[in-house]
């Protein structure tokens, strides 16, 4: 559990779980899931916690220790109990049809500005 704490401040991600983390030769896999709470549904807007399904979705996050770092997320889909509207849970850090993080995209800009000719990004 103390590991667990320390690769979620790592991260910085919060209302994680790490349940498995994979350093291959070419990139680090963290494999998370988001602790389970009441959504609200985006049509009707009643609270619910009834889950549907799970989908598996791969996301580039930041560099860890100079190697590519991939993000295994389980997310889950819940069903509105009033309406029956089934709709993904919301991830802080990653923007609705995004497959960066929030962070690799702040990371890329702040590159980009300290790139001053067309051979260094190269």
């Amino acid at each position: 559990m103390h590991n667990n704490n320390f690769i979620k401040n790592l991260l910085g991600f919060k209302d994680v779980i790490v349940t498995k983390i994979l350093n291959t030769d070419n990139c680090f896999e963290i494999y998370l899931e988001m602790k389970k709470k009441p959504h609200t549904c985006p049509c009707c807007n009643s609270q619910t916690r009834r889950v549907h399904d799970y989908r598996i979705q791969r996301v580039k996050h930041i560099p860890l220790f100079l190697k590519p770092t991939v993000l295994v997320i389980k997310k889950r889909r819940y069903r509105c109990n009033i309406c029956g509207k089934r709709f993904y849970e919301h991830i802080e850090f990653l923007p609705r049809y995004y497959r960066i993080t929030n962070l690799l995209s702040m990371y890329v800009i702040t590159e980009l500005t300290n790139t001053y000719s067309m051979s260094s990004l190269a």
